[in-house]
């Protein structure tokens, strides 16, 4: 089965993709099977790998239900008027029955149990507008504009049907009900659908029939999209045979044209898509199982062929094909589902091929003939090298938010407000987390954004907004800006939350050491918290060197920290050394200088060489790989910007 969730939302900008970017599972044992709990992160492609049984169809079930159920933001600003409204009206009317209740007068026990009624209903009203709101189980890349239609479709139920031994009553009825046809049908339907099209806008602008020029256009419109959707998937041109008005593909009636199963899964979708809309939009892939009908290879060439048809479109799979999860596993958020539950599996293919082949002797087996996992690790990273930063959005149970707002919170305990910048805001992760997970620290910290990047200024600023009502003079992606409206000395915390990785080393003295950003906006007591991940799990170009992670040791260096100065602390929020946080007194920021650049760098370099070392002693795991391929990134791009900086 492939299932589809056609977005009616234009656009043709990649950074407008109507991406389900969260899913929440909750109350969804019952109907579906499924234990509360989050994916979020979700990148174009989903892939979702697990045994038969372990919930894969569950999760597209479940996933197609709240696609189903998801609002606009216009619904959604509807609602929460309408819960106001009704809330003041039920003021008004108690208001109103207390007034009553003071006088005595014969119609007013009639007038109060009315208003009592409809106090009851007003109140069922906000329950089930509430409820509506509370339901909503996806969260979307960007605001969802228009309503999402759930679309079914099957890849392969047989060979389609030739319509010539249809009546013309049943050719009709296959027709009208196109739009809602059960999935069993579309092999019949398929044929009669697209002659009809045909038909009509040949017949609206043909010389001997008067049509009305709407009826004309619309015809034509028709016709046009299904000729465009047909070119876009099947790469072919549709036409229609001048004696009897056969739909031609290929240069043969589509009954005779020797299909591919792919190319009829293809023809089928092409129909669905166009019976639902019109148009193809953004839309929503849900694929299930879709080896089940074609041959690996076939397989893959059938979703590339939907990619690239359909390129701002989500992609989800669930699959038990290891051809299918090697292919597209680099560049997708890869599921692993065990009992209904789902972790992320990017990280530890081992355990999804060991579930999908029986044991670890054929998993052996399979490593020694294609030498996974180990140099897909190291393939994969290099080839995530190659790519500008992704940008994170808000995540609930944010271990690093949760290291931020520690240090937030044992700042607060010498000021009544923490004036902070979040330098990198990127999409308001830190401040959506704050609201949701530590409420109580928005009332304390004066929160400022910036990004030198705006992509995501829409998302931030509403987030800002969501917790200041205007996110005006919050927002900058301007440092010049941002300096003319801020006071000098002003700030208290700048964070900077996976950023200075992203950094280049020649940009370094435009926010540290004398005269940087850091030393005019920070207050003599202020501080610069970096947090970072040590072992970044996804490679990324995000300068002219790669990219380049400091720990403790380094950023001592840099910063020139000796052993007995002040302030200067850092915190592992796993003690494993991986989420770090190092915060720096502003005193020392002001003392980065070039040789105190090269010395870091020089101190990333050695450092990198001994981890090298020890991952090649280390067993020949994804894990390990994928570490062996940063620390060669890191020992690389510290080298090369040595020798830029001289």
């Amino acid at each position: 089965m492939i299932t589809l969730a056609c977005i009616k939302f234009e656009s043709k900008s990649l950074k407008n993709l109507m991406n389900i970017q969260k899913v929440i599972i909750k109350d969804a044992q019952q109907i579906f099977g499924l234990p509360d709990g989050e994916l979020s992160r979700l990148k174009q492609t989903v892939l979702i790998a697990g045994a038969n049984g372990s919930g894969k169809t569950r999760l597209l079930n479940y996933v197609k239900r709240h696609v189903k159920n998801a609002i606009t933001e216009k619904h959604r600003h509807a609602l929460n008027s309408k819960i106001e409204e009704y809330n003041l009206n039920i003021a008004n009317l108690e208001a109103a029955i207390k007034k009553l209740s003071n006088a005595s007068h014969p119609g007013n026990d009639v007038t109060i149990r009315n208003n009592n009624n409809a106090i009851v209903h007003y109140r069922n009203q906000i329950k089930d507008h509430i409820e509506e709101l509370d339901n909503q189980r996806l969260t979307f890349d960007t605001p969802l504009l228009e309503p999402i239609i759930a679309v079914e479709a099957v890849p392969f139920v047989s060979s389609i049907e030739d319509d010539a031994h249809y009546t013309r009553h049943q050719s009709n009825n296959f027709v009208s009900s196109a739009d809602h046809a059960h999935i069993s049908d579309l092999n019949k339907l398929t044929i009669p659908y697209i002659r009809n099209i045909l038909d009509t806008a040949f017949n609206a602008s043909h010389p001997d029939h008067e049509s009305e020029e709407a009826i004309v256009q619309n015809a034509t419109k028709s016709k046009d999209n299904l000729l465009k959707l047909i070119d876009l998937f099947l790469e072919t041109k549709l036409t229609r045979s001048v004696d009897g008005g056969d739909p031609i593909l290929y240069g043969n009636h589509i009954a005779k044209a020797k299909l591919s199963k792919g190319q009829s899964i293809l023809l089928q979708l092409c129909v669905q898509l166009h019976a639902q809309t019109n148009h193809l939009s953004s839309t929503i892939l849900l694929l299930d199982e879709p080896e089940n009908h074609l041959h690996p290879a076939a397989c893959i060439e059938l979703i590339k062929q939907i990619q690239k048809a359909a390129p701002n479109s989500q992609l989800w799979i669930a699959t038990h094909s290891i051809p299918i999860l090697s292919y597209f596993s680099n560049d997708s958020t890869l599921i692993f589902a065990e009992g209904g539950k789902f972790s992320y599996a990017g990280n530890v293919p081992d355990r999804v091929l060991k579930t999908l082949l029986g044991n670890e002797e054929t998993l052996a087996r399979l490593r020694e003939f294609t030498g996974l996992p180990s140099e897909l690790a190291q393939v994969r990273y290099a080839t995530e090298c190659l790519m500008p930063p992704e940008v994170i959005g808000p995540n609930e149970q944010d271990d690093q938010t949760k290291q931020i707002c520690g240090h937030i919170w044992q700042k607060i305990q010498t000021k009544e407000q923490l004036r902070i910048i979040d330098f990198g805001a990127g999409k308001g992760r830190l401040l959506e987390n704050i609201k949701t997970d530590y409420p109580d620290l928005i009332e304390k910290i004066d929160y400022i954004a910036f990004d030198a990047f705006p992509d995501d200024a829409e998302q931030c600023k509403n987030v800002i907004a969501s917790v200041y009502s205007s996110s005006d003079n919050r927002y900058f992606s301007d440092l010049d800006t941002m300096e003319a409206y801020l006071d000098s000395e002003s700030v208290h915390l700048i964070t900077m939350c996976n950023v200075l990785h992203e950094i280049s080393p020649t940009k370094w003295g435009d926010f540290f050491g004398k005269n940087g950003f850091s030393e005019r906006l920070l207050h003599q007591s202020g501080n610069l918290l970096l947090v970072e991940d040590e072992e970044i799990p996804v490679g990324e170009t995000a300068h002219e060197y790669g990219f380049i992670v400091f720990d403790t040791g380094e950023l001592k260096q840099l910063f020139c920290i000796k052993e007995d100065d002040k302030g200067f602390c850092f915190s592992d929020q796993r003690n494993d050394g991986r989420l770090k946080a190092h915060l720096i007194p502003r005193k020392n920021l002001t003392l980065m200088n070039h040789n105190s650049k090269l010395a870091a760098l020089e101190a990333k370099v050695r450092s990198s060489k001994s981890k090298i070392e020890q991952s090649r002693a280390s067993e020949a795991s994804f894990k390990n790989g994928r570490k062996h391929s940063f620390w060669i990134q890191q020992y690389a791009n510290a080298s090369l910007a040595i020798s830029a900086l001289g």
